[in-house]
């Protein structure tokens, strides 16, 4: 098998997390089921006027999308995966630098960039996840195909601020399934 068969042999999509199936299935029921990150992802949208926000598991070799919101329908759900390389996110990782633009049209960084250009994607935000150890777990992403003030230092912060509470909000989750599951073996 070739190194890109191999890639695509790996990529999931929701019905595997549906069927609880999916290689990231505990990550994925953490955030997919949390009503909280459903009002942070719907406040990120308000915040920001984009209309994709989305918190992705991110690996060396894998982005698969824990929970979305998607207004513009980019067609991505909880569990859907698509290529690492095809990602800002892997930069975020890579890096532990956020990456933001307001309109790929004009950035001096990210203008004309291949990512930006094969998506449609004009503003972009995505914004490191780190669990209470210090460890990468993966993105908060905020994603429009329109200009947006992104980059403003209130929505900067704001997304931050959200990042930040996702990733003590999964360890919170798994701390509480380890207590569960301990108790409920002494019983």
């Amino acid at each position: 098998m070739s190194g890109r068969a191999a890639q695509q042999a790996v990529i999931q999509d929701h019905a595997a997390y549906l069927e609880g199936t999916h290689n990231f299935q505990a990550d994925i029921e953490k955030l997919a089921n949390s009503a909280l990150i459903g009002t942070v992802l719907e406040t990120v949208m308000l915040a920001t006027n984009m209309r994709f926000a989305a918190v992705a598991r991110v690996t060396a070799d894998r982005w698969v999308a824990c929970r979305t919101v998607d207004e513009v329908n980019f067609g991505l759900s909880s569990g859907d995966e698509i290529e690492i390389q095809s990602t800002f996110c892997q930069s975020v990782r890579d890096t532990s630098q956020k990456v933001m633009f307001n309109d790929a049209a004009t950035d001096d960084v990210y203008g004309g960039h291949p990512i930006a250009a094969k998506f449609g994607i004009l503003s972009y935000a995505s914004i490191p996840i780190y669990r209470s150890d210090g460890t990468f777990f993966g993105t908060l992403c905020a994603i429009d195909t329109e200009p947006r003030d992104v980059k403003h230092p209130r929505a900067v912060a704001m997304l931050e601020m959200f990042a930040d509470i996702i990733g003590r909000g999964v360890d919170f989750h798994a701390e509480v399934s380890r207590v569960f599951h301990r108790e409920v073996s002494h019983l």
